[in-house]
């Protein structure tokens, strides 16, 4: 199964966790899913560069290696830029109010850099909408629920809390509001971050255990990017070049 841009025809290869459940939801929601929340990735890399050409005038003053700026959305370069600032800081401890004798604004040109790494790195996530406001019913029961983080899932937006949620918010038995997906939305949660497994908190299974409740996961985990981190750079760029595409809406097919 791929993800597939409708404008561009872009596509990503999926490696499915639950074949099932994503063909029951492909089939019974409608499979058409825009962005509700678009980044401006080429604003932000914008801001990077522009704070790296600065900081250079400052290392050239200075006499020290300057930094090299990123090639376009790559954690390598990324990485590496965020490495070197660590480097320059550790070295230099007051490199930012040494600079400051250059520029007043140095201060905060430092700081911002590494805010704005930070921030691309963790900026390839995205909800999408099949704007359909209708849910259907989840026939698979608790099982397929897990932990862990895969690259696409269903979003939870249900009418109460997962047990786990009430867990977290120091639910009692005097008011019942659970909903572990008892209903499939039309909302998915899309991301490039590195997928992984998680056990069960042993505290939540304790509180489980003390409150009669069984322990069931929080995530519908539904599948994950081929080959990710050896293509992570070029699906970076196919992000950027189709979320922030007006109406270019994303369906799956085989």
């Amino acid at each position: 199964m791929r993800m597939i841009w409708n404008i561009t025809g872009d596509s990503i290869d999926l490696d499915i966790l639950l074949l099932e459940v994503f063909e029951y939801y492909i089939e019974h929601q409608a499979n058409q899913f825009y962005v509700t929340n678009p980044y401006d990735h080429r604003s932000k890399m914008d801001e990077l560069l522009h704070n790296i050409d600065i900081i250079n005038t400052y290392l050239v003053k200075l006499k020290q290696d300057v930094i090299q700026p990123p090639a376009g959305y790559s954690q390598t370069d990324l990485g590496r830029i965020h490495a070197q600032w660590v480097s320059l800081h550790k070295k230099y401890p007051r490199i930012d109010y040494v600079c400051k004798r250059f520029d007043d604004a140095a201060p905060v040109v430092f700081y911002d850099t590494n805010k704005i790494i930070h921030a691309l790195e963790e900026s390839f996530v995205a909800v999408v909408d099949n704007r359909s406001g209708k849910d259907v019913p989840n026939p698979f029961g608790n099982h397929i629920f897990s932990w862990g983080n895969s690259n696409i899932q269903v979003e939870f937006i249900n009418l109460g809390r997962t047990t786990f949620n009430r867990y977290l918010y120091f639910a009692t038995t005097e008011w019942e509001d659970t909903n572990n997906f008892e209903e499939l939305w039309g909302k998915l949660r899309i991301n490039l971050n590195r997928p992984y497994d998680q056990s069960v908190p042993k505290q939540y299974k304790d509180w489980c255990r003390e409150n009669k409740e069984q322990p069931v996961g929080e995530k519908i985990l539904l599948a994950n990017f081929r080959d990710l981190e050896k293509n992570l750079s070029t699906y970076r760029q196919m992000w950027v070049n189709n979320m922030a595409l007006d109406g270019n809406y994303i369906f799956f097919a085989s």
